[in-house]
């Protein structure tokens, strides 16, 4: 007896929330002030069209990430994270 085909929408993956973007982003922060990364490194990285991103998008994150870098010595998010 062969298993039932199951619908594709079951195969999809979790939609993403603000709390894992969040995440995300401080722990992207967090591993490039540890390897000694400046923000103009992690910029460049971000503005880099890796095509998984539009030009406005990319953009976006980017500032996103500067405020939190620059928030980073007085801000430290609440939510924990293991390892992304």
């Amino acid at each position: 007896m062969s298993p039932s085909p199951q619908p594709v929408t079951s195969l999809k993956p979790p939609p993403v929330d603000s709390d894992l973007i969040l995440a995300a982003i401080a722990q992207v922060i967090r591993m490039a002030k540890a390897q000694g990364r400046s923000l103009e490194d992690v910029k460049t990285e971000l503005l880099t069209d890796h095509n998984l991103l539009d030009p406005e998008l990319r953009l976006l994150l980017s500032e996103i990430v500067t405020r939190a870098w620059e928030a980073w010595p007085t801000w430290e998010p609440q939510t924990r994270v293991a390892q992304l």
